[in-house]
């Protein structure tokens, strides 16, 4: 009876009092809940935060895995990271529209169900086709699985603190990628990718189970859904799938292919239509005119370009370290300093955030970042996961430091307009975040083939077998095979071999180190704007989020 009476919550039929009301539609009441069931309420919090981070971790994790084991082209798994990623960006908007109109309890069994359906195909069947069938329905319930996250922590912590407890659903999901990576290998140690499918059928499980034991509050609905709405929702998914595959595709393939243009076409015309429906529309689902406004643009542009030199970390440091043969079992240790960074990043961003004062989290991952890539300049041939430990660490920071942050700003700002200016600043986010780390990527993998290349180029001018010094290292390259090839010229070809295999690698820890002083000079701007901005209005002795939090005031002492 005792445990009942801690995970009992009120039934559907409990009247909210005034400040236990939703605060919008598809939202769930918050009753005064007693301190044991609030510590339940984070707990699930917790977990379900990390399991919709892990969809997405475990999926980059063991990608080159999964490839071999089914056989797959590099492009045949591209589309796999694709499924994921293009359903991820656009369910978000759709999903709060089905809260609304559905009601609370079936969007939960909804996600629940797609999360559990999605881990079942991966363990029951094992081809191309199902994998990528499983990872779009995976990206859904990811995104279903980060709004449940948020609904959790709101019921566990009390009013001053609810806004923390948001910014800690949103990075605990951050922290969940490098905690992927750092298990991943354990996980397939005798080569069976199966062990991740089962493990992560086995947390989807725990999902179901949690939630079903410790259900939300309830809330309200309305008709939310009308069909210029799913019109209009389609062409946003078309134009934002295609541009996700636009971004995976060109860094496989390379940019000169046409396929690539017609997916760009693809995306244009997706977005294009939306943009003219929303714009026509009396109560448009998108608000165009608000979108517009400086302040939402500037927070848009922060947070993309936040994605986009995170990217140091993914293709920069990790890509370097790849290139120069570090396996997955020496990057363990890795792994698990870059989730000791995440949390670290998540208990500085809770100490320092507060909602007039949004800006010293964002500033301190600019500012993290750009030490990060400095740091990192200067790697050579012999650089090993150990000399990037205090580096990485500072970037893994910075990636849970500016989330938090930025999305209450945004949520702030819709709910100062109006609830239904939230499912705006849901697709800006969404769009930011997805499409911002693709393009960073994409962007930083052009930059290092084409430095590398350069670099390349500028070792052939030099390298001449006329030259003795030349010509010595290759007879010394060559004498090294002298047991084992009896030809001498064809242990001269092995020697010129070694001497073009050792310039390729040099040639790309020089490409590496160009991109780390990129990162670092376009991390240092992003300092640097963001701190002017700050201190202009520390200046004038007030914030930039001031008449946003005027106005909630004004709001709720109407209401």
């Amino acid at each position: 009876m005792k445990i009942k009476k801690l995970w009992q919550t009120p039934p559907v039929t409990y009247t909210f009092k005034s400040h236990e009301q939703p605060a919008m539609i598809g939202s769930p009441g918050v009753p005064d809940h007693p301190t044991r069931r609030k510590v339940f309420y984070a707990l699930v919090g917790i977990v379900l935060a990390i399991t919709g981070g892990m969809q997405n971790g475990l999926l980059t994790a063991v990608l080159p895995q999964l490839q071999g084991s089914l056989g797959l082209t590099p492009v045949e798994g591209g589309w796999i990271l694709v499924a994921y990623n293009m359903v991820n960006a656009c369910m978000s908007m759709l999903l709060f529209k089905c809260r609304q109109q559905f009601g609370l309890a079936r969007f939960i069994r909804a996600i629940i169900f797609a999360l559990v359906l999605c881990n079942l195909i991966q363990v029951t069947t094992h081809s191309y086709h199902s994998e990528l069938l499983s990872r779009g329905i995976s990206g859904l319930a990811a995104s279903g699985m980060n709004a449940l996250a948020l609904f959790y922590f709101i019921q566990a912590m009390p009013v001053k603190w609810r806004l923390k407890g948001i910014a800690c659903s949103i990075s605990l999901s951050q922290v969940a990628l490098p905690f992927a990576r750092a298990i991943a290998p354990a996980l397939m140690d005798d080569g069976n990718i199966q062990a991740v499918f089962w493990l992560q059928l086995g947390m989807s499980l725990n999902v179901l189970v949690l939630v079903s034991l410790l259900p939300l509050p309830h809330g309200y609905t309305q008709k939310a859904i009308s069909k210029t709405d799913l019109i209009s929702l389609l062409c946003f998914a078309c134009g934002v799938a295609a541009l996700c595959a636009f971004f995976v595709q060109g860094r496989i393939v390379w940019w000169d292919k046409i396929e690539l243009g017609q997916l760009l076409l693809v995306a244009l015309i997706g977005l294009g239509i939306t943009l003219l429906m929303e714009s026509n529309r009396k109560e448009p689902m998108i608000k165009l005119d608000w979108l517009r406004s400086k302040e939402l643009l500037w927070l848009g542009v922060t947070a993309a370009f936040l994605r986009m030199v995170m990217s140091e970390q993914n293709v920069g440091s990790a890509g370097l370290l790849t290139a120069l043969g570090m396996g997955n079992t020496q990057m363990v240790p890795y792994y698990w300093v870059l989730t000791a960074g995440a949390l670290t990043g998540l208990a500085v961003t809770l100490w320092l955030m507060e909602p007039q004062n949004l800006k010293p989290p964002v500033m301190l991952a600019f500012f993290c970042i750009a030490v990060g890539a400095f740091l990192d300049v200067g790697a050579n041939s012999l650089t090993r996961p150990s000399q990037t430990y205090v580096s990485q660490f500072l970037i893994a920071m910075a990636s849970v430091c500016f989330v938090g942050p930025l999305m209450i700003e945004g949520m702030l700002r819709a709910f100062s307009k109006s609830p239904s200016h939230i499912i705006t600043f849901i697709a800006l986010f969404g769009l930011s975040q997805t499409i911002g780390g693709l393009l960073g990527s994409a962007a930083l993998s052009a930059f290092l083939t084409i430095r590398t290349k350069e670099h390349l180029t500028r070792f052939g001018e030099q390298l001449s077998s006329t030259d003795p010094t030349v010509a010595a290292r290759i007879q010394a390259y060559a004498a090294q095979y002298q047991g084992i090839i009896g030809d001498g010229s064809l242990r001269q070809t092995q020697g010129v071999a070694c001497i073009v295999a050792q310039a390729q690698q040099q040639a790309t820890v020089l490409a590496y180190n160009d991109t780390f002083w990129l990162l670092g000079l376009g991390a240092t701007c992003g300092f640097l704007f963001v701190s002017a901005e700050w201190a202009y209005y520390k200046y004038h002795g007030t914030s930039h989020m001031a008449p946003v939090l005027a106005e909630l005031a004004r709001k709720k002492a109407k209401k």
